[in-house]
């Protein structure tokens, strides 16, 4: 199960909403104060019904000086008149057309001509944070925190900037620190409250069907100390109509800052065939063993090396091998809309048909996947991999996804994915699915998908859903 504090995301965070949980885009943002010029309209509606008995003279006395006044600006020879937009508006604009780099730079400059501006060094905070630069805009948030104490939105994002560096100590007593400070505040609540949740425990399952595989997984997690985490998970995965594996699954995660973390998990997996077996090859169980280290050279850029061990023994004849992988990937963010994966490795399994465990053979791994943000809401992102599981038996798989998010809570996914097996025909896929987070609690994936393999083809249901206590 992935983690998704594992990753920050490139998307904009308003301060007073947690880091990982979907921003406010700037369309609501705009909806936000489009309401605000409705509710002022309707106020002026009102101060009209009152004085309409005025009307008819305001009107008489309107029409008199139109008389003697310039038909239009240009014939009084003066252009007209626009309204110079402020730095905060400026650098709104940028953001919302992906250049971050040009919006800080709206904020610099508004700060070299007044450094005590508490507003600019908060947007230099947000953006620096959205970069991952957490250090940078942790200073950025104190000085603004340091100019207008009284304003919750630098003491929530300093406190932010903790979270996702996975220090969960500083970052509890900063929102603890915030609650108590601004107890009326219902943003600053619902902040506090929904980080207490990330440090609580969660549980979650999953079903997954297609023509090959029909696939139940159930599992749970939590925290431990400041920057531990636990996860336990129970897989049933049956290979229709031909075995059923149980997989038992243990992972240790330890994260040193953000993207930066030292991960451990072991597997234990026992096959149950539906017929006699005489195939060499077969499975009977295997323990596996897998060390992933990530590291980030830059904000932008993060490296990741996996190391996979596979002590395996056989179904017909109860003899053992081992099985091993070794992975490396480099994960860019080129700009706030364009990232990529590119990564290699190498497999060392048994060969196409073996006829004794001494028959291995090493086989080259490549990885590589583009995203890409097309709008404020939609997101494109492509991915290919080769030999992506230990057993051997897929040549490559390639994934597209296509997200769009309605609202803050709802989204809907298009994916694509086509498996390119070894033997018995390769299989496509196509799914549409809707994401929905009512509230801090609860994460459900509803869909349905079509599959196709071979000359058979079916429609299947899918379904996640996660649980934080």
């Amino acid at each position: 199960m992935r983690n998704p504090a594992k990753c920050v995301s490139m998307h904009h965070i308003d301060d007073k909403a947690m880091p990982e949980r979907p921003a406010l885009t700037f369309s609501a943002l705009q909806s936000i104060r489009s309401k605000k010029m409705i509710r002022l309209n309707i106020k002026g509606t009102q101060m009209h019904l009152k004085t309409r008995k005025n009307m008819w003279f305001c009107g008489t006395l309107l029409a008199c000086l139109s008389i003697s006044a310039p038909a239009s600006s240009q014939e009084a020879g003066t252009a007209p008149q626009q309204k110079e937009m402020t730095y905060g508006e400026k650098a709104d604009q940028e953001i919302q057309n992906f250049h971050w780099n040009a919006a800080l730079q709206i904020y610099r400059d508004e700060l070299a001509r007044n450094e005590n501006n508490a507003d600019a060094w908060r947007g230099m905070g947000r953006i620096l944070r959205w970069q991952g630069h957490l250090e940078e805009s942790r200073q950025a948030y104190e000085k603004a925190a340091a100019l207008e104490p009284d304003n919750s939105n630098a003491a929530l994002g300093i406190a932010s900037t903790y979270f996702l560096d996975h220090d969960f100590d500083r970052a509890a007593a900063g929102y603890a620190a915030a609650r108590e400070r601004w107890p009326d505040d219902e943003e600053v609540r619902q902040a506090a409250d929904d980080f207490a949740r990330e440090r609580n425990p969660r549980v979650y399952g999953r079903y997954e069907r297609d023509l090959t595989f029909r696939t139940i997984t159930y599992g749970a997690g939590m925290p431990l100390l400041s920057r531990e985490d636990i996860q336990l998970e129970s897989v049933r995965d049956e290979s229709l109509g031909q075995y059923i594996r149980k997989d038992k699954k243990a992972t240790y995660t330890h994260f040193f800052a953000l993207n930066n973390f030292l991960e451990f998990r072991y597997r234990r997996a026992n096959y149950t065939y539906s017929t006699d077996v005489t195939d060499f090859s077969a499975i009977d169980w295997f323990d596996e063993y897998r060390l992933r280290y990530s590291y980030p050279f830059t904000p932008e850029q993060v490296g990741s090396v996996t190391y996979t061990y596979r002590p395996t023994k056989l179904k017909t004849t109860q003899q053992s091998y081992n099985s091993t992988k070794y992975e490396f990937e480099l994960h860019s963010q080129w700009s706030p809309r364009f990232g990529t994966v590119v990564g290699g490795g190498q497999l060392r399994d048994l060969n196409g048909d073996p006829t004794t465990t001494s028959d291995l053979r090493n086989t080259s791994l490549v990885k590589a996947g583009v995203e890409y943000m097309l709008t404020q809401k939609a997101q494109a992102t492509a991915t290919y991999i080769t030999n992506p599981d230990l057993d051997n038996s897929i040549h490559s798989k390639s994934l597209f996804l296509l997200s769009y998010q309605w609202r803050d809570n709802l989204s809907s996914l298009l994916r694509y994915r086509y498996d390119d097996y070894k033997s018995g025909g390769s299989q496509r896929i196509y799914s549409l699915a809707m994401r929905y987070t009512p509230d801090a609690h609860v994460w459900v994936e509803l869909g349905v998908l079509s599959a196709a393999r071979a000359g058979r083809s079916g429609v299947y249901p899918q379904a996640t859903l996660i649980y934080k206590f």
